[in-house]
Protein backbone atom coordinates (compact mmCIF):
# COMPACT_ATOMS: atom_id res chain seq x y z
CA UNK A 1 0.00 0.00 0.00
CA UNK A 2 1.15 3.35 -0.86
CA UNK A 3 1.39 6.05 1.35
CA UNK A 4 0.39 9.40 -0.40
CA UNK A 5 0.04 13.61 -0.44
CA UNK A 6 0.25 16.13 -2.27
CA UNK A 7 1.90 20.14 -2.67
CA UNK A 8 0.62 22.87 -4.44
CA UNK A 9 3.37 24.72 -6.54
CA UNK A 10 2.89 28.00 -7.79
CA UNK A 11 3.23 28.74 -11.45
CA UNK A 12 4.38 32.66 -12.89
CA UNK A 13 5.60 33.57 -16.40
CA UNK A 14 8.08 36.63 -15.90
CA UNK A 15 9.98 38.11 -19.13
CA UNK A 16 10.24 34.99 -20.63
CA UNK A 17 11.46 33.01 -17.05
CA UNK A 18 8.77 30.07 -16.05
CA UNK A 19 8.77 29.88 -12.24
CA UNK A 20 7.53 27.35 -10.55
CA UNK A 21 7.42 27.75 -6.33
CA UNK A 22 5.94 26.54 -3.31
CA UNK A 23 4.69 27.99 0.00
CA UNK A 24 4.52 24.51 1.47
CA UNK A 25 7.96 24.08 0.79
CA UNK A 26 10.05 26.42 1.78
CA UNK A 27 13.33 26.52 -0.67
CA UNK A 28 11.61 24.93 -3.57
CA UNK A 29 12.55 26.96 -6.38
CA UNK A 30 12.24 25.69 -10.41
CA UNK A 31 12.83 28.16 -13.25
CA UNK A 32 13.85 27.78 -16.57
CA UNK A 33 13.02 30.03 -20.10
CA UNK A 34 12.11 26.04 -21.47
CA UNK A 35 8.85 25.31 -19.59
CA UNK A 36 9.09 21.66 -20.62
CA UNK A 37 12.73 22.07 -18.74
CA UNK A 38 11.07 23.85 -15.66
CA UNK A 39 7.78 21.26 -15.77
CA UNK A 40 9.80 18.38 -15.97
CA UNK A 41 12.79 19.38 -12.92
CA UNK A 42 9.95 19.81 -10.57
CA UNK A 43 8.90 16.31 -9.55
CA UNK A 44 13.37 15.44 -9.37
CA UNK A 45 13.30 18.51 -7.03
CA UNK A 46 10.48 18.07 -4.58
CA UNK A 47 11.95 14.45 -4.11
CA UNK A 48 15.29 15.51 -3.60
CA UNK A 49 13.93 18.32 -1.16
CA UNK A 50 12.16 15.53 0.30
CA UNK A 51 14.74 13.33 1.15
CA UNK A 52 17.09 15.72 2.28
CA UNK A 53 14.84 17.44 5.19
CA UNK A 54 13.50 14.23 6.54
CA UNK A 55 15.33 11.41 4.67
CA UNK A 56 12.10 9.82 3.21
CA UNK A 57 12.25 8.63 -0.69
CA UNK A 58 9.62 9.54 -2.42
CA UNK A 59 8.14 10.01 -5.91
CA UNK A 60 6.47 13.35 -6.97
CA UNK A 61 4.52 13.16 -10.00
CA UNK A 62 2.33 16.41 -11.82
CA UNK A 63 -1.52 15.64 -11.12
CA UNK A 64 -2.01 17.49 -14.75
CA UNK A 65 0.57 16.91 -17.93
CA UNK A 66 2.67 19.44 -19.29
CA UNK A 67 0.75 20.28 -22.09
CA UNK A 68 -2.51 20.62 -20.50
CA UNK A 69 -1.24 22.75 -17.70
CA UNK A 70 0.53 25.20 -20.26
CA UNK A 71 -2.45 25.98 -21.84
CA UNK A 72 -4.60 26.48 -18.99
CA UNK A 73 -1.50 28.57 -18.19
CA UNK A 74 -1.18 30.49 -21.31
CA UNK A 75 -4.85 31.34 -20.86
CA UNK A 76 -4.05 33.29 -17.95
CA UNK A 77 -0.30 34.21 -18.93
CA UNK A 78 -0.19 37.24 -16.89
CA UNK A 79 -2.05 35.28 -13.57
CA UNK A 80 -0.13 32.92 -10.98
CA UNK A 81 -1.28 29.48 -11.61
CA UNK A 82 -1.00 26.61 -9.28
CA UNK A 83 -0.53 22.98 -9.76
CA UNK A 84 -0.68 20.23 -7.73
CA UNK A 85 2.29 17.26 -7.17
CA UNK A 86 1.57 14.22 -5.10
CA UNK A 87 4.32 12.29 -3.29
CA UNK A 88 3.78 8.62 -3.23
CA UNK A 89 6.04 6.77 -0.20
CA UNK A 90 5.72 2.83 -0.71
CA UNK A 91 4.83 1.71 3.17
CA UNK A 92 7.20 -0.51 4.58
Amino acid sequence: MDIATSIEISYKHIDGWHIFQSREMPGFYVSNRDPKAAFESIGPTIEKLVELDTGVACKAVADVPLAQFISTARAEIAAERSQRFTLLKQAA
